[in-house]
Formats: structure tokens, sequence, C-alpha cells
């Protein structure tokens, strides 16, 4: 069963910046640890800024449902680069990276 709140402990973060036609949005990408239901596992993820919580990813395994929770994030700034937005580092005092198709590749580790 998904679990609303916010993921208190994440495993995993990302912070990144959306930009497109309605400005400059910050985002959070977090990652929970995969845990045992329903016979199976899930995994919770979030990516704050861009859409509401999404329900815990189910898998087979504790490392499918990781997997799984992972290329949800993957597609989903591959969506926003599709639509013509751009993603980037956030600045923290110095120039702001762009991030482009294959650096998204490079960052999830697969083509």
């Amino acid at each position: 069963m998904s679990n609303p709140a916010d993921i208190d402990d994440p495993i995993a973060t990302e912070r990144l910046v959306l930009i497109g036609a309605d400005g400059r949005t910050p985002i959070s990408v977090r990652v929970g640890r995969p845990y045992a239901a329903d016979g199976g596992f899930r995994c919770p993820v979030q990516i704050e800024g861009l859409e509401p919580r999404y329900a815990d990813i189910a898998g087979e395994t504790s490392l499918q449902a990781l997997c799984l929770a992972l290329r949800l994030v993957r597609d989903r700034l591959e969506d926003q680069l599709a639509k013509g937005q751009s993603l980037s580092y956030p600045a923290d005092g110095g120039e702001e990276a762009s991030i482009d198709e294959a650096q998204l590749a490079a960052i999830f580790g697969w083509p």
C-alpha cells in the first residue's frame, strides 16, 4: 500500500532545477528503502516539485522494486526533456550545470 507522506529517511537524493516556459522550479528526488509488503517488496519514490508523491513501486524482490523506482525517476525526467524543458544542477555558489539526455543516461548508468 502506498504511503502519501514524505520520505523521511531516503537512501538516495538529488536536487535539480527544472527550467521551462513557466520559469525555474527546484525539484528534489528522493528514493526510500525498499520494504517487504504483500508477498513482495515496495520502494517509495518522490520527485518533489514536479509531481505529487507516487504510490510505492512494487517488485518481486527488493532489488526489482528499487530498480523500478529508479526507472520511474529517469522516465519522468526524460519526459520533461522531451517536452522541451531543461534540467540542471543548482548553482550552489557557482555556475549551474545543464543536464542533457546523454548526461541523464550516465547518471542512471544505462542507455
